[in-house]
């Protein structure tokens, strides 16, 4: 594996472990913006860098942060699980960094769903929150956050600025 982080089945463990133990959890989908333009005009070498590279502060974060579970799902896609209380340092030690493959500047997307520990979700309905969070992420300008919590319509962007239609 390009990254030799686990895949998401160790974050899905880790998330169903929390919510059976009633642990407040951050559930996090990471995603590397315009991927295929990356390949297309910096490579597909340097596209491999930059995902090894994300891989490597995702995984420096996890050794750091004790309640962080990474995993690399594939391709430019990346899923998390972190306490409350890491979210914020996480999201600025991704967000903060200015990416690129080779001279191509890249921004990413980070979309996350906030549990309280007695809210009784499970992973499979938590991915499926995630989803549409992940897409309204992607349609922000620049490098992005934008946060959901299960059972609410109500997203905000926490990172970044909403594109004009």
């Amino acid at each position: 594996p390009l990254t030799r982080l686990p895949g998401s089945d160790t974050v899905a463990k880790e998330v169903t472990r929390r919510f059976e133990a009633g642990r407040p959890t951050v559930v996090a989908w990471l995603d590397i913006d315009s991927f295929k333009k990356i390949n297309d005009t910096a490579g597909f070498a340097a596209g491999d860098e930059l995902i090894r590279s994300v891989g490597r502060a995702l995984g420096e974060l996890s050794s750091k942060l004790p309640g962080t579970t990474v995993g690399h799902v594939g391709g430019d896609d990346f899923l998390f699980s972190c306490d409350v209380e890491e979210i914020t340092t996480i999201a600025d030690a991704l967000l903060d960094v200015t990416w690129s493959a080779g001279d191509l500047p890249v921004t990413v997307s980070l979309a996350t769903v906030v549990c309280g520990g007695q809210d009784g979700w499970s992973y499979p309905e938590v991915s499926r929150r995630l989803a549409p969070v992940k897409k309204q992420a992607k349609e922000v300008a620049g490098s992005s956050w934008v946060n959901a919590w299960p059972g609410s319509d109500r997203v905000e962007i926490l990172r970044g600025q909403a594109l004009a239609n």
